[in-house]
Order: structure tokens, then C-alpha cells, then sequence
């Protein structure tokens, strides 16, 4: 809280640098020791459309004249911008969990202050539980106000209690009413208002792609070669390509188009977005606080038509590289001199090969290694490299429409493998509803938690056979498109790819490497993959082995 500020006879505090009021250096005193009264404030809004409507000042003079009504000189500011009290509980604000930590820690605080109930809660109960009774239970004398009642705000108050019930009716209904309106829409399968993905325009009433369409599509082909957020930001601002927030106030025809530069966030989200492979979603997120995505088959999908602009091979290629990028235990860095890090192994003790970089600091020679962390045997990053990819370009030069062939074999195999389980599966759940039937009507406390046991399995059980149809459709899908254009990437000159392009091209293409040091000079064993889909490999051996 680095910000200070003065109005009239008040000193304000806060990290929030839009208070209004004379901006000053510093506060004449010391907030935690000195005997001056103080209290906390806390104001929020929901949307960006309140922001607009000065809702700030408006929650900041009410406060600061009910602090002076109590005799309060220093109010400490807590500003939470942009952010559903209804969606969001207090424990989970970063300005409110800021909020509970000062009062906390300093004994100086007497009070808190508010605009109105809604600001701080609606739902009821979470800001008297998760806020107010660890403070008071610190600070048993602090006191609560709100702009929008006389005398002091107590949660036990049956007044504040009904005015905190209101504010979460208000908020559920409109809630309602929305996601009502929306699954309207999505039955009629229109796509509900609001802003269409970066690369698609409305027109009449239809998702149409537009001219940045190839944008989207480069970003995914950059991110499939290993390119990683940063540089591919690096790429889109130096050729000045329009952002989506700049292409949008441009469609506007706002006067003062800002000057937009990519971010990290924004190459994630596209790359994320499965509008852009033909599947329509909605309601995706974890939750309204969490923009996270759920795993694909939790994800309600609606068929709406609108043309794709993504491949269904190159987003699963991209989906597994976002995999291998983000698992946060065999973090893998694809733009590394080590480009066969993760796929070698020791075939003595089959442990993983490490890495290790000896090279001296000015020295004209390289000394990198591949090193077995148990036998203690190494591999020189040069020969090995050498000896891979001279043996990968004779076999994909040589055999690579044999391969295509082999590939669309075993895609195929998967397809079977997988509607025989999911036969399986459906004569699991008859024998799981056979046993129910057979318990008796009569039931006892045991029967009838066997009997919810019955049916959570046969939901799992549902479920299951979800995903393995949302997978077969999948693998049905990528049998259909052309992939001229992947297998060409496979039969380039190497010599001119970059350690990103090397490294995600022959994780796309090898399983694994075994490195036999038994032999004099060490031997080594490439496993090649059959296909490049390796997430739906996974996910294809996963479920067949359950």
C-alpha cells in the first residue's frame, strides 16, 4: 500500500493508485504505532460497466463521511475491482483476504467500513464466517459500519440478516435468468451474444471466420513447432498484426484505437479455445472465479454450425505439447540444446537419461552429455544427435506413405478396441443394476448405502462410456482430414530447423530411446511412434486397460 492521499482533514491509504483526493509522499505518522484512530475500508464492484459509472468515488465519499461522522483520521482502503461478491465468496478475494490479514496484524485498526451489505457478501454467510469471526476472534473490540445504516453493522442483527438474504436472492435470480437465457439460445442453436472468438466476425446471426483467421491459424502452427508463448508474441508484435482487444475497438470504429501488444495470456487462451476446431462450447470454465478450463468431457458441447479454423491434427498435436509444457513434475523445455530430453533411457536399468552441461566458461568446445544417473555411463550430445537423426531421416524418407498406411491401421485399432469396451462397460452396469434390484425393498442402513454405492457406480459408469465416445469421434475425425501438411514437416531438411522445431518434431515421432552401454561403442534402440497423436494414444491405452 504505497499510495497516500489527502482529503480535507482525512489521510487515506491504499494500493489502489484511482482514489481521488491531493496525492502525497507519505502519512505524517506511524500507521501500526502511533495514537491516531484508524479504520479499514472495503469497496467493490462487479463489472467493467460499473467502472464506467464512477461507482468507485461514489462507494469512497460515502465512506469517508461516515468516517468522519466517527472521528476517524487515517482510512486504509481496500479496493476489489471487477469482481462478483455472488460468484466469488469473500474468502477468496484477493483484496478482502488482504483486508483480514492488516486487521490482523495491526491492533491499531478499530473498525471496518463499507458502502452497502452487497459490497462485502451475497451469499450471506461467508463474510461474517470466513472474515469477521477470525478478526474479531484477534480483536474482540473491533466494530463494523456500513454507509447504509445508522449505529454499528452486526451479522446477528435479524435487520442484517434479511437485507444479506435480499442481496443473494437478488443476485441468484438474476443469475438464473441468465443462464436460462442462454441455454434458450444454445437449444435453438444459436451461439448466445457477446464477443466472438479472436478470428471469427457475427453475420446475421452466424459465427463467419474473417481475415485474422490466419492469425489463429499461424499461432497454432508456430506453437506445434515448440515455439513457446513468448516468442511467439515476439513474432506477432514485431510484424505490428492487430491484437484481438485492438481488432475489436477497430470493428468499433472507436476514434482512439489504443495500441494493443500480445501477451503470454492471450496466445494461451487462443490456443486453449476449442471454437476454433469446430467444437461449440459453453459453460467451460472451472467455475466463475476460475477460468481455468474443466477437462474436456466435464465441458458441454453444442452443435452450432461454423466453419473451423484449426485442423483436428494440429490441435491434438498442440494439445500435447501444452501437456508435456505444463506437467509441472517432468517439466520439459523444448527450446534446449537437449532435444532428445525425455525420450532416452538406460537399457540396463531403464531409468531415464539426465543431462549435464560440463562446458567451462570460454571454452571453444561444447561438453554436453546425456548421462545414465545409476550406471553412470554417458552419451556425447553431438554423436548421439548425429546418429538420430541420420537414422530418422532414412526411415521417414524411405518408408513415409508405408507409414501413413500403418498409421491409419492403427488409428483404426484403437476405434475397435474401444467400442469393445465400451460394450463392456454397458454389461458391467446391467450386472451393477441386476445386484441393486436384488436388495430387499425393506432396506436396512446398510442396504442403503450399498444401494447409493449401486448407483454412483453405474454413473461413473455412464460417464465412462461419455468419454469414450467423445474419444472414438475424435479418432474418427482426424482419420477424415487431409494431413499433407504434417507429414511434409517430418520429411524436411533438418539442418535448417531450429531446437524447438527438432525437439517437438521428434517427440511427435519417437516413443523411446534405448541406450545399450554394454557394447563397447553404445548401441541405440529407437522406438518410433506410429502416429503423432500421442495424447489420444494415451488416452486410447488408458481407457482400455481399465
Amino acid at each position: 500500500m504505497n499510495n497516500y492521499y489527502r482529503v480535507e482533514d482525512i489521510y487515506l491509504i491504499s494500493s489502489c493508485t484511482e482514489l481521488k483526493g491531493i496525492k502525497i509522499d507519505h502519512v505524517p505518522f506511524n500507521i501500526f504505532k502511533d495514537p491516531i484512530r484508524i479504520t479499514v475500508a472495503y469497496i467493490r464492484w462487479s463489472t467493467a460497466g460499473q467502472t464506467d459509472k464512477h461507482t468507485l468515488s461514489i462507494q469512497q465519499n460515502a465512506i469517508i463521511l461516515k468516517a468522519r461522522s466517527l472521528g476517524y483520521k487515517v482510512i486504509v482502503f481496500f479496493v476489489e475491482k471487477q469482481t462478483s461478491a455472488y460468484h466469488v465468496e469473500a474468502s477468496k478475494r484477493k483484496e478482502m483476504k488482504a483486508l483480514k490479514k492488516f486487521v490482523i496484524s495491526n491492533s491499531n485498526i478499530e473498525s471496518i467500513i463499507f458502502w452497502k451489505d452487497s459490497r462485502v457478501s451475497r451469499l450471506i454467510f461467508d463474510f461474517p464466517l470466513d472474515i469477521l469471526a477470525p478478526i474479531k476472534n484477534e480483536h474482540p473490540n473491533i466494530k463494523v459500519y456500513s454507509t447504509d445504516m445508522d449505529g454499528e453493522w452486526d451479522e446477528k442483527n435479524p435487520l442484517v440478516q434479511l437485507q444479506l438474504t435480499m442481496s443473494n436472492q437478488e443476485s441468484e435470480k438474476k443469475s438464473n435468468e441468465s443462464r436460462q437465457y442462454q441455454e434458450s439460445k444454445l437449444e435453438n442453436h444459436e451461439r448466445p451474444e457477446g464477443r466472438p472468438p479472436y478470428g471469427y466476425d457475427f453475420k446475421d446471426g452466424r459465427m463467419v471466420r474473417n481475415k485474422y483467421s490466419s492469425v489463429v491459424r499461424f499461432i497454432f502452427y508456430l506453437y506445434s513447432f515448440g515455439y513457446r508463448e513468448k516468442k511467439i508474441c515476439d513474432i506477432l508484435n514485431k510484424t505490428e498484426i492487430p491484437t484481438p482487444d485492438e481488432y475489436l475497438d477497430q470493428k468499433n470504429n472507436k476514434d482512439d484505437v489504443k495500441s494493443y501488444k500480445w501477451n503470454e495470456k492471450s496466445i494461451a487462451y487462443i490456443l486453449q479455445n476449442a471454437w476454433y476446431v469446430g467444437d461449440f462450447l459453453f459453460f467451460s470454465r472451472m467455475s466463475r472465479d476460475n477460468s481455468k478450463k474443466k477437462p474436456r468431457e466435464e465441458i458441454e458441447l453444442f452443435k452450432v454450425e461454423y466453419e473451423a479454423i484449426i485442423p483436428l491434427y494440429l490441435w491434438e498435436i498442440v494439445t500435447y505439447l501444452r501437456k508435456i509444457k505444463g506437467d509441472k513434475r517432468n517439466k520439459r523445455k523444448l527450446s534446449t540444446d537437449f532435444i532428445l530430453e525425455g525420450l532416452l533411457k538406460c537399457k540396463s536399468c531403464d531409468s531415464p537419461l539426465k543431462t549435464r552441461n560440463s562446458t567451462p566458461s570460454n571454452s571453444k568446445r561444447d561438453y554436453k552429455y546425456y548421462f545414465c544417473p545409476n550406471c553412470k555411463k554417458k552419451l556425447d550430445i553431438k554423436v548421439i544427435h548425429a546418429e538420430v537423426l541420420t537414422d530418422f531421416k532414412k526411415k521417414w524418407s524411405r518408408s513415409i506413405q508405408q507409414h501413413s498406411k500403418e498409421s491409419l491401421k492403427f488409428s483404426k485399432s484403437w476405434i475397435k478396441k474401444l467400442k469393445i469396451k465400451k460394450e463392456e462397460i454397458k454389461q458391467q452396469i446391467q450386472i451393477i443394476k441386476y445386484n441393486e434390484n436384488m436388495l430387499h425393498q425393506i432396506e436396512s442402513e446398510f442396504e442403503k448405502k450399498l444401494k447409493q454405492t449401486y448407483k454412483l457406480q453405474v454413473r461413473n459408469k455412464n460417464n465412462q462410456i461419455s468419454e469414450i465416445q467423445l474419444l472414438i469421434d475424435r479418432i474418427e475425425k482426424t482419420l477424415t482430414q487431409n494431413t499433407d501438411e504434417l507429414i511434409e514437416r517430418f520429411v524436411q531438411n533438418f539442418e535448417s530447423y531450429s531446437n524447438e522445431e527438432l525437439t517437438s518434431t521428434l517427440l511427435l515421432s519417437i516413443q523411446e530411446i534405448l541406450a545399450d552401454f554394454e557394447q563397447e561403442t553404445p548401441e541405440l534402440y529407437i522406438d518410433y511412434r506410429l502416429t503423432p497423436y500421442v495424447e489420444l494414444e494415451n488416452q486410447s491405452n488408458y481407457y482400455n486397460s481399465i
